[in-house]
């Protein structure tokens, strides 16, 4: 029973880790255009980029035509989509410092920005790997307080695997919920 119970844990894992890989490739780089018009030669490429930090953060905030709705989900998104790279930052790293993950996080985001500049996909902004490093960091410290509630390395993946799934199914009931209550279909990806 225990080697059934190990291989499902590893391949929760692995699941969770691929299917964050793909939603950060989705919405980070395939949001506006998909995989097989990346390189269409009729493709509108747009390069707009901001290297003014928390223009665009103020921005969404002070706008005459604020919408909360929006600027929650741009800065709060931002922040949220780069937890779980934190977390896994620390399970596979080596080195564990805080600092070394938060850095590789930042390092991350900045090759996404540049990535988005590079191909003309969406829009390249200092806030957002500002966000996004905030998310790495706050990710490192989620698994700092598991590790340090359990003592063990073991310990800590099997219970960010289970945070994994809790957080999947919560998010399914809240959309399930929002969709019953409201009526509205909402776009997911």
């Amino acid at each position: 029973m225990s080697k059934i119970y190990y291989y499902l844990k590893q391949c929760l894992f692995y699941l969770f880790l691929i299917a964050y890989i793909l939603l950060l490739a989705k919405v980070l780089l395939f949001k506006e255009v998909s995989p097989s018009e990346l390189f269409n030669a009729d493709r509108a490429i747009s390069r707009i980029f901001s290297l003014t930090p928390f223009e665009t953060i103020f921005g969404y905030f002070s706008s005459t035509h604020f919408n909360l709705w929006i600027a929650l989900m741009n800065v709060v998104g931002n922040i949220v989509l780069f937890i779980p790279l934190g977390i896994y930052l620390q399970i596979f790293k080596k080195n564990k410092k805080i600092l070394n993950c938060v850095a590789l996080a930042c390092a991350i985001s900045l090759g996404v920005e540049v990535t988005q500049y590079i191909l003309g996909i969406g829009r390249t902004d200092i806030d957002d790997i500002i966000l996004n490093t905030l998310g790495g960091m706050l990710g490192v410290f989620v698994y700092k307080i598991i590790y340090l509630l359990l003592k063990n390395e073991n310990k800590a993946r099997t219970a960010v695997t289970f945070l994994f799934c809790l957080v999947c199914v919560c998010s399914g009931a809240c959309y399930f919920i929002l969709v019953a209550l409201t009526g509205l279909k909402i776009k997911i990806l």
